[in-house]
Order: C-alpha cells, then structure tokens, then sequence
C-alpha cells in the first residue's frame, strides 16, 4: 500500500501524473490482486483523457506500448499515427507518438 499512497500523492498533490502512473504500475507488478491498487489506477487511467480530471496532452505511455503504428509519413518527421486498441473511450483510439522524446497527443502536430 506504501507504492499506492506515493501514486496518489504524485496524482492529488504533485500533479504529476506520468511518474504516478509508474508508481501504480510498480505497485500492480508486485501484486494484481490488491483491490485498492486496481480500482484506484482504473480511475486514474479513466481520468487520463480530455475532459478527464487527470487530462493530459496525450495518452500514458504505458497506452503506446500496447498501440501499433497507423501510418507514418517523411513528412511527420520523428511523429507516428498510433491507434489503441484497448482504448475505453470513443473518439481517443488514435493519438500521436514522438519516437524520439516519447511525447504523446491527441492533436496533430505541427
């Protein structure tokens, strides 16, 4: 529960909502099972996309590691076109990838 007070510090307090999406995937990799640990990072990841509580410009990167690449074009430069999924939310399934800075949106870059 140590690792899940720190994820909710790191998302209430801090703001900072990459490094807590870590640390609740650090607590779920030591036990999956913990109700508290699943249910609060299920809302958290809910929460993630616009409108959200927890919005950011794009999706976790734990959401690029299970995506595949769209398309790709020499004019994008480092930008991928991803698709995800398993995305829980209509309208959010396609998003963009920076391979180099591993940043992400949900708008088209410049």
């Amino acid at each position: 529960l140590t690792l899940l007070n720190y994820a909710l510090l790191h998302q209430c307090v801090y703001k900072n909502y990459d490094h807590a999406e870590k640390l609740y995937r650090a607590a779920l990799a030591l036990d999956q099972t913990n109700t508290l640990v699943v249910e609060n990072y299920r809302l958290f990841s809910d929460e993630r996309y616009p409108g959200g509580v927890y919005e950011s410009c794009g999706p976790p990167f734990s959401v690029v590691q299970r995506s595949n690449v769209v398309e790709e074009r020499l004019d994008w430069a480092e930008w991928r076109k991803m698709i995800d999924p398993l995305c829980p939310r209509k309208g959010f399934e396609v998003f963009w990838f920076n391979r180099f800075t591993k940043m992400t949106r949900f708008t088209e870059p410049d």
